[in-house]
């Protein structure tokens, strides 16, 4: 349909377009946004100074390492926007935002579990989620994802950073798990099942990674599922001193 944005003004809903059918695109865009124009009118916004638990219908603008406590709900179509503030306040992987269920309540979402969760972080600056409590009982997040930021890896059994590349690290954006940077293995290497790394989200399935050693070999990892250690494989053992590449290496979660 000429004209029409790709997503609806307030809600960021896709909006519907069929040039061949222009009459029904424009009603039911006019339907969505209506309830957009709905929502919009009953959002609250509040930004956080501490840690703190928000309201139903609260647009919450947190910064870096603050907790927001969701409502335990008490009733369906209750709506809560969180936001990790965009500016200089240090939201980071090491500094998220944390997004907590609050007592009893689950958070359903990309990357949360066929159980829920009690929480997830924002550890990227201007990243989001709406949650929507659709059943009165529990929050899903409707629109946007938990993005962790990169969060650096717990090197573990004598492995350090390597030189002249990105600490080791991981970002989860909702299911998606990307790793990035190098890692030096100790001076007399490392044997066969030896874990490198201890606090990677845990896959559902085991995950194996080939890597680039030293950029000559190939060193090959592996996640066991529900695992939350990166570890060396039966077949493979690391050289001493060599520099192990995990850029580019992405897994899923569910």
């Amino acid at each position: 349909m000429p004209g029409t944005p790709p997503t609806s003004p307030r809600f960021g809903v896709s909006r519907y377009a069929d040039t061949d059918e222009a009459e029904f695109s424009a009603q039911t865009n006019a339907i969505t946004d209506g309830f957009d124009a709905a929502v919009a009118r009953r959002l609250v916004p509040n930004l956080l100074t501490g840690s703190a638990t928000v309201a139903d219908h609260e647009v919450v603008v947190a910064t870096a390492n603050e907790t927001v406590t969701l409502p335990v709900p008490t009733s369906e179509h209750e709506l809560i926007c969180v936001y990790a503030k965009d500016d200089t306040s240090g939201v980071s992987g090491s500094a998220p935002v944390t997004v907590d269920a609050g007592s009893g309540a689950k958070i359903y979402g990309k990357g949360l579990g066929t159980s829920g969760a009690t929480s997830f972080k924002l550890g990227t600056p201007g990243a989001f989620a709406w949650l929507f409590s659709y059943d009165g009982t529990n929050w899903r997040i409707i629109h946007g994802e938990q993005d962790t930021g990169w969060v650096p890896l717990a090197l573990a059994n004598g492995c350090a950073d390597a030189a002249g590349a990105y600490a080791p690290a991981y970002r989860q954006c909702g299911s998606r798990v990307e790793l990035q940077g190098a890692f030096q293995v100790p001076s007399g290497g490392l044997s066969s099942s030896t874990a490198v790394a201890t606090n990677l989200p845990a896959p559902s399935g085991s995950i194996e990674m080939a890597c680039s050693e030293g950029g000559s070999t190939t060193a090959t990892l592996t996640i066991a599922a529900s695992s939350t250690s990166l570890a060396t494989t039966i077949t493979n053992s690391l050289s001493s001193l060599a520099a192990v590449w995990l850029d580019g290496r992405a897994y899923f979660v569910d």
